[in-house]
């Protein structure tokens, strides 16, 4: 993880792109016979030896560039990273509320309905973040570097998240309503046929994905002042309303409610960073993204609405 960061850190992102494309290649190439003839068995040795070797990948990409050292009881060190541990801590405890309201909202849909809408709700949710997840990490990768990099710059870093935003609903939508519209198809293809019922599911929430676009370009903005704790609370703030518009949703609407609840926590989410990064920050949208935006929103709309009549 930190030789990852450093290769982030000073833009090396061909090495970083060359680095995820070799370990997924070795991952598949490893996992498929430890599961094949092992079975369930084979899941610990596939992932200890999938990690070793992202490990060495990776070293070999970023040690001619800098040398591997550590220092683990230099007073020095510890000394001049600890303001790193405390910023770290609040982006931990941000990822702990995260997976804390996805477990209630399990425990509250076995509680209310069965294990099969669970598994269901699973499967959406994780068919949600797929392709957008994807994209997403390109921001990591390029887009929070070049951010923090100008943190102290208000004009600077307001045209950065704009420009951010524009692009990724440039890329996003498409894709995103391409994949709505492949989601029948891949899901008994790669799933069982039994998982098809999270696919309704799914298409709804995607719109929040297409919300989620916007959103989060400006949720790095606390990132890059250092500010964990309001990183923490924007974040604890969308669990909160993630887990109780989920568990409302599947109440009043089964698991399309499930779907619109999730689009819905998304679009809330969007609210609460724009006013947290105004008033803190001073960030403000371009006439251009919201023009952007909601073109995109326009057409996908039209095509769920054409889904939804004509499937």
């Amino acid at each position: 993880g930190s030789e990852l960061a450093i290769l982030k850190g000073v833009h090396r992102l061909y090495k970083v792109a060359m680095y995820t494309l070799w370990t997924s290649v070795l991952g598949l190439v490893i996992s498929v016979p430890f599961y094949y003839f092992m079975g369930v068995a084979g899941i610990f040795p596939s992932i200890f030896l999938t990690s070793l070797l992202q490990m060495v990948v990776l070293l070999c990409y970023s040690t001619p560039l800098y040398k591997y050292r550590i220092a683990p009881m230099s007073r020095k060190v510890l000394g001049d990273g600890i303001a790193m541990v405390k910023f770290g801590l609040g982006y931990i405890l941000a990822a702990i509320m995260g997976s804390g309201s996805i477990w209630l909202v399990c425990k509250a849909l076995i509680d209310i309905g069965n294990d099969r809408v669970v598994g269901i709700y699973s499967t959406g949710y994780f068919l949600m973040n797929l392709l957008p997840g994807i994209l997403f990490a390109a921001i990591d990768s390029d887009f929070y570097p070049r951010l923090s990099a100008t943190n102290k710059d208000v004009t600077v870093t307001n045209r950065l998240v704009n420009e951010q935003a524009e692009v990724q609903l440039l890329m996003q939508a498409p894709l995103l309503m391409a994949y709505s519209l492949a989601l029948p198809l891949l899901v008994p293809l790669f799933y069982d046929y039994e998982l098809v019922a999270a696919v309704p599911m799914t298409q709804l929430a995607m719109f929040g994905m297409l919300v989620r676009t916007m959103t989060y370009p400006m949720s790095y903005l606390p990132l890059s002042r250092g500010d964990s704790k309001v990183y923490m609370i924007q974040e604890g703030i969308y669990d909160v309303l993630f887990t109780a518009l989920v568990v409302a949703g599947y109440l009043l609407g089964g698991l399309l409610g499930v779907g619109a609840a999730m689009a819905l926590a998304l679009v809330a989410d969007w609210v609460v960073v724009y006013v947290i990064t105004g008033c803190k920050y001073s960030f403000r949208f371009t006439s251009g993204v919201y023009l952007c935006f909601a073109l995109q929103a326009i057409v996908f709309a039209v095509q769920m609405a054409a889904m939804h009549f004509y499937k």
